[in-house]
């Protein structure tokens, strides 16, 4: 598939570089780069820069920076800022705060807290709470709630619902279902399916298909392929690419 369209740069995000390019990270290196700049950070390093800038974080820390301001957080601490605040949290915590409130969970516990409220869920337990309710779901459940519904999956299950139904997937099975259909996937197989169409991929392997086509990518590949096109990138590579093309 050649990749010969250009976007009309009739607003400021149309026109940001990094809009229409896009590079192939090294080996073993997660990276999103911000919307306007674009680099290579240090090899198994994963970051998320702010919108505005951008900044290579200590190697093997995990960071998503808010969007008005960024500072590196300490190492092996994986954190995401409200958009409003910032503050850096304890080591070894992954924390997603909601975007009016925040505080430090207790240390190893990973939470996302759901836009209104915000609770310390037991430890080791990793959450995401629908948008209207929350409930704390058993210790060493993996769960994101459809937005209306909420249920408790079966333990060590990671599930995401689509927004409209939810069923339980069967257990070791990570599930993103698409935003209109649902269907179980094979045993442990993580699959992100477009919000269109929806097929098993191969086992083990991990795959977010763009918002329109999608295909089945070799074995043990992570992808995560641009909204228009899509293309199998090179095994053992974790790319995220731009939204308009990718290589």
């Amino acid at each position: 598939m050649r990749l010969t369209r250009r976007r009309e740069q009739s607003t400021d995000r149309d026109s940001r570089p990094l809009s229409y390019h896009h590079r192939q990270l090294s080996s073993s290196t997660v990276i999103i780069i911000d919307s306007y700049h674009h680099r290579q950070l240090s090899s198994s390093t994963v970051i998320i820069i702010d919108s505005y800038h951008h900044r290579q974080l200590s190697s093997s820390t995990v960071i998503i920076i808010d969007s008005y301001h960024h500072r590196q957080l300490s190492s092996s601490t994986v954190i995401i800022i409200d958009s409003y605040h910032h503050r850096q949290l304890s080591s070894s915590t992954v924390i997603i705060i909601d975007s009016y409130h925040h505080r430090q969970l207790s240390s190893s516990t990973v939470i996302i807290i759901d836009s209104y409220h915000h609770r310390q869920l037991s430890s080791s337990t990793v959450i995401i709470i629908d948008s209207y309710h929350h409930r704390q779901l058993s210790s060493s459940t993996v769960i994101i709630i459809d937005s209306y519904h909420h249920r408790q999956l079966s333990s060590s299950t990671v599930i995401i619902i689509d927004s409209y139904h939810h069923r339980q997937l069967s257990s070791s099975t990570v599930i993103i279902i698409d935003s209109y259909h649902h269907r179980q996937l094979s045993s442990s197989t993580v699959i992100i399916i477009d919000s269109y169409h929806h097929r098993q991929l191969s086992s083990s392997t991990v795959i977010i298909i763009d918002s329109y086509h999608h295909r089945q990518l070799s074995s043990s590949t992570v992808i995560i392929i641009d909204s228009y096109h899509h293309r199998q990138l090179s095994s053992s590579i974790v790319i995220i690419i731009d939204s308009y093309h990718h290589r």
